[in-house]
């Protein structure tokens, strides 16, 4: 059983291909981290991302260099093997519908009376805010 030499005091639980290309060694964490696993890579680093997907990813590790070559040597072969094609399966196509058209609203301008002027509520503020602002700084 092989393993790459890490420098950590947790021992090396397996291996696994980082995203790199480069083996990564998988360990288990020990202290608040307990029992979570992490892996270590030469060109990446320590990663110790504790989602449950990486987890699960990381918990599939294997035992040796040697195995993990393996597994990649007969991935290869079984994506190598030619596959049965079969005919596609052709669907009719569903009918569009027709679109309904909507009548466009009539736009009117608003009144003039309608609308209040912007600037009284401005000066309203800036007046509220001298007088209390004033008092707030007082007490």
């Amino acid at each position: 059983m092989s393993l790459p030499k890490r420098n950590t005091t947790n021992p090396a639980l397996g291996v696994l291909r980082c995203g790199c290309g480069d083996i990564k060694t998988v360990h288990m964490a020990k202290g608040n981290r307990k029992g979570a696993l992490y892996t270590i890579c030469d060109q990446c680093g320590t990663d110790q991302r504790n989602g449950a997907p990486v987890q699960a990813k990381w918990a599939k590790h294997f035992e040796s260099v040697e195995a993990l070559e393996a597994h990649e040597a007969e991935g290869v072969a079984v994506e190598a093997a030619p596959a049965v094609v079969s005919a596609p399966v052709v669907e009719p196509e569903p009918k569009p519908e027709p679109l309904a058209l909507a009548k466009p609203k009539a736009i009117s301008p608003p009144a003039a009376d309608d609308t209040p002027s912007s600037v009284w509520p401005i000066l309203r503020g800036i007046l509220l805010g001298a007088v209390f602002g004033g008092l707030a700084a007082r007490f």
